[in-house]
């Protein structure tokens, strides 16, 4: 019987620039990044820069990042910037979900 191996988890910081301050927005990712079974961690909000760190398989934080970038009627998303997050301060999303 063949074994099948986990999903390889990364930890991502996605930066969202554009038209995003709506309120709306972080829960909207939140919401998405959940049916995703994704973990997410919010970090800021201005008019034009959304920041949240991103733990998941890297085919769902790409479902995630293209999601995001398609965005809810109330936001224009011109640029989504993405990046390994590495940072110590982060450990606790650098492994799966429970």
């Amino acid at each position: 019987m063949q074994s099948v191996l986990p999903l390889p988890f990364v930890t991502e910081h996605m930066a969202l620039g554009g038209q995003v301050g709506s309120a709306v927005f972080p829960v909207w990712i939140a919401r998405h990044a959940g049916r995703l079974g994704l973990r997410m961690r919010f970090l800021g909000q201005t008019a034009a820069l959304v920041e949240v760190v991103v733990t998941g398989p890297p085919d769902l934080l790409d479902a995630l990042a293209l999601a995001c970038s398609l965005g809810p009627q109330e936001v224009w998303v011109d640029q989504v910037d993405r990046r390994r997050a590495n940072d110590p301060l982060i450990a606790e999303y650098t492994s799966p979900p429970a």
